[in-house]
């Protein structure tokens, strides 16, 4: 029963000159015509509550986007690192493949260009 009670408190109008207002027609086109000029205010509002309520976090989120920078810069030198030493690898140490499918070559003679053999 508390709460039918409640309910027909809250469907009754209030009765103050600012409510009647608002709930009158001109209040209405006068709420319309505003809300441009009040949008910007509310966004800049609810914008600053959002950043002091996140201010005493702002030291532990630091540290986690430091972590994580120095995590991805460590894996981007770890791939790097691999990636030359293993074309370095290849350049010096010949496959036995390639080193059997090769001709011998000596070094001492002077290379002949393909219109002088």
């Amino acid at each position: 029963m508390a709460s039918l009670a409640a309910l027909k408190e809250a469907c009754m109008r209030d009765p103050s000159p600012w409510a009647s207002l608002c709930q009158s027609g001109p209040g209405r086109a006068l709420t319309y015509l505003l809300l441009p000029c009040t949008l910007p205010f509310e966004y800049v509002y609810f914008r600053s509550r959002r950043l002091v309520a996140w201010l005493p976090e702002v030291p532990a989120d630091l540290w986690w986007m430091q972590a994580m920078l120095r995590s991805l810069a460590l894996s981007i030198c770890s791939r790097t690192k691999n990636q030359l030493l293993g074309l370095v690898s290849r350049l010096l140490v010949p496959s036995p493949l390639h080193h059997e499918a090769a001709p011998p070559t000596d070094l001492t003679k002077e290379p002949r260009s393909a219109h002088q053999v």
